[in-house]
């Protein structure tokens, strides 16, 4: 227990649309040097990109399910463009669904955040605690990744095939 407690209390804060205090391997290799091999193995299967639906227990079992609804919901989304119909999502608002794919991306990101953040409370000095700063710190990764030079690139060459060639 007093391991989880240094290895929580030791990390840096992380705050929403903020640069990322530090990488996800870095993070991963400090749990490893502090927690025994069994709550090692229990945070690794903890991922935004991995998940089960129904993995973990109480609040880690609810968010995993909100997890799978939301890549339900995209499905949905591009199986109704597909069919040139309205989309019927579980859990993504008519308004989110409206936005350019950036802004959906960045809503689903910050409804994810909250969703964390409500999990938090009253999770002091526990794995669940240690598995949200973990799911937290993915999210700010994910919102660091997003650069407008490159992706502007990526859309130029899906556009324009031969610019690809050319580069």
């Amino acid at each position: 227990m007093s391991q989880l407690v240094y290895l929580i209390s030791s990390l840096p804060s992380l705050t929403f649309g903020e640069a990322p205090p530090l990488t996800i391997d870095e993070f991963l290799q400090e749990a490893k040097n502090q927690l025994s091999n069994k709550r090692f193995q229990k945070l690794e299967q903890f991922s935004l990109q991995h998940f089960k639906n129904g993995d973990g227990k109480g609040k880690l079992k609810k968010f995993t399910t909100l997890i799978d609804e939301l890549q339900a919901d995209m499905i949905e989304m591009r199986a109704a463009r597909k069919q040139k119909r309205s989309p019927h999502p579980i859990n993504l608002s008519k308004s989110i669904i409206e936005m350019n794919p950036l802004e959906r991306e960045l809503a689903i990101i910050q409804w994810q955040w909250d969703e964390l953040s409500s999990m938090e409370v009253g999770a002091t000095f526990t794995m669940t605690e240690l598995i949200v700063y973990k799911l937290k710190l993915e999210l700010v990764h994910r919102i660091y990744s997003f650069n407008e030079e490159q992706g502007a690139k990526v859309l130029e060459s899906v556009v324009n095939p031969s610019q690809k060639l050319e580069d």
